[in-house]
């Protein structure tokens, strides 16, 4: 158990990279949808769950989930995986007519027997998808899902059209209830692991606008092929509507390339019919070349464009990797340094501030800890002190305590680029 959920979280931890603007081939989004799930069953109840119920039999159910998803595109088909939840619930009902006594007069009885029932469940979906027609795409696996919850509600009631009837105890006295056999908690013996058969079609959507995302509607039928409990006959299978949104670089560059097909195929069309006019008009024909240049040079211009930022993108992760090491470096000087100043004290500090600035004038502090507020740093305080070799009196502007001087030290590093923190170099004090 402890490795397959090991498994399902690096897997999850694989589907979300830094950038979703990856190696090329990958695309990576989030996937979300719901349906129908059509329960077929044959039995009377769950085990050590005392039930008068002579059999549940098929009801259909509904189902939501979400998932993150990415893909590898090969040459001739895409190796595709989702990881997410999945939340299922329904409700079995069971009616029976029976003759009973009501005031002593035969009469007819029903006894409605009712199980609801919900289970959510972490899902695995490995799948491959082959192009079928057009943007069309079908795509079939298997699914590998654990239950992480589930409960059930059962009830029996018991009704007739002669009026109100209640059930009667072991000794034939009336319980002045209409209800019984009422039980709740954890579906029992259920068969936390279950695989599943998975198949797709989606269409995929493009947009000029946005290059790098793909839109997709999927319809999707999963079958389970084991029983949802042990020693019950129930099995489920569903019907589901879904959306995904991927992120892929590559494919981008794909739909350029249909649409310049596209538009090369309706250019010789267009030229086709053309020839075959009696009278063609050579500046019409000037005329569509002319916009069939213009595309293409506008195409031109888009991949340029998709090929600058990208360089830019890759520029900035640089940079930003950078800074992250030298503050890293900063921040680790900075705990050897405290960690020595607490064995030389001889005990740990258990208040670290910041202090913005130290001064004599009380006017100029006020205005710097309005300029403070103002750019958001909250939780400041003016305080007085008194030097007693000095014997002279300071303004400081301190902030709150912080038991970790780490804490103290990301919260100086985050506000040192407002506009207030332009004169200032906050220093970090242990206040014993």
């Amino acid at each position: 158990m402890r490795r397959l959920i090991q498994f399902i979280i690096m897997f999850v931890l694989y589907l979300f990279p830094s950038s979703v603007l990856s190696e090329d081939g990958f695309a990576y989004g989030i996937n979300s949808g719901a349906g129908l799930v059509f329960n077929t069953a044959s039995f009377s109840g769950f085990k050590d769950i005392p039930s008068c119920c002579p059999e549940y039999k098929g009801t259909l159910g509904y189902n939501v989930f979400f998932s993150g998803l990415t893909e590898y595109e090969l040459e001739e088909m895409t190796l595709k995986g989702r990881a997410g939840v999945n939340y299922s619930g329904g409700n079995f009902v069971s009616s029976e007519h029976r003759t009973i006594s009501f005031n002593g007069t035969p009469a007819d009885g029903v006894f409605t027997h009712n199980l609801d029932f919900d289970i959510t469940r972490l899902h695995l979906d490995v799948t491959a998808s082959l192009p079928v027609y057009g943007r069309f795409e079908f795509e079939a696996g298997l699914s590998m899902s654990y239950s992480l919850h589930s409960s059930f509600k059962q009830f029996e009631k018991i009704s007739s059209d002669a009026g109100t009837v209640y059930f009667a105890d072991s000794n034939g006295i009336s319980t002045g209830k209409s209800v019984r056999n009422e039980f709740s908690g954890v579906i029992p013996e259920l068969n936390d692991l279950q695989f599943t058969a998975v198949s797709r079609i989606s269409y995929n959507m493009y947009f000029k606008q946005l290059p790098n995302v793909i839109i997709r509607p999927e319809i999707s039928y999963r079958h389970d092929f084991g029983n949802i409990t042990s020693g019950t006959s129930w099995k489920t299978s569903s019907l589901n509507l879904g959306i995904s949104v991927l992120f892929s670089s590559v494919k981008s560059n794909k739909y350029l390339s249909e649409l310049k097909a596209e538009e090369e195929l309706m250019r010789q069309r267009m030229l086709e019919k053309s020839y075959n006019r009696d009278s063609v008009e050579t500046d019409e024909l000037k005329k569509l070349e002319s916009e069939l240049a213009d595309q293409a040079a506008e195409k031109e211009r888009l991949v340029n464009e998709l090929a600058m930022r990208d360089s830019l993108l890759a520029e900035k992760e640089k940079f930003n990797s950078s800074e992250d090491r030298n503050q890293q470096i900063l921040r680790d000087e900075f705990d050897a340094l405290i960690q020595e100043q607490n064995r030389l004290a001889g005990s740990i500090c258990s208040c670290y501030v910041i202090m913005f600035t130290s001064t004599k004038n009380k006017s100029e502090a006020e205005k710097i800890l309005q300029e403070l507020n103002n750019s958001g740093v909250k939780n400041l305080t003016l305080m007085e002190f008194s030097e007693p070799y000095l014997n002279e009196t300071y303004y400081r502007i301190v902030s709150e305590c912080f038991t970790n001087h780490l804490d103290a030290f990301d919260k100086r590093l985050s506000i040192m680029n407002l506009q207030a923190m332009s004169s200032l170099n906050p220093i970090i004090l242990c206040n014993r």
